[in-house]
């Protein structure tokens, strides 16, 4: 979308520091920044103003978010669905920065971290044996 690019959201960020007379300075979020860090003292409208969606410790670009909820809607969410690789990409988050943001937006993880690579490592060693 058009109100995302750099220049407007410069323009809104400018905006907003005027209209809530910020006193420190908060740069807005770099151009082709697709998540970024929650920052300590930073009020939650800074994130909205920039375009993104506060969830956890990250906040996600919402064009972003709208294409991770496209991906999930391709999936059988009442069974249950797996992390896909384009998941990844697409948000630029390691598996589990995008586990924290799905059980923000509300989905449950039945395996944690370590039961997910255990598996992804004997799979790895698998295909390595002769």
């Amino acid at each position: 979308p058009l109100f995302l690019k750099p220049e407007p959201t410069r323009l809104r960020m400018t905006l907003w520091k005027i209209f809530t007379q910020v006193e420190k300075s908060i740069d807005p979020p770099l151009p082709g920044l697709v998540t970024i860090p929650i920052l300590d003292g930073v009020e939650n409208t800074y994130y909205e103003v920039a375009g993104f969606k506060k969830l956890g410790s990250r906040a996600i670009r919402i064009d972003m978010l709208d294409r991770l909820a496209d991906l999930i809607r391709l999936q059988d969410t009442k069974k249950g669905f797996k992390a896909t690789s384009e998941m990844l990409s697409i948000t630029g988050l390691s598996f589990i920065q995008l586990k924290e943001i799905l059980e923000k937006l509300g989905y449950k993880s039945e395996k944690s971290f370590d039961q997910v690579q255990k598996i992804a490592d004997s799979k790895q060693k698998e295909n390595l044996d002769p």
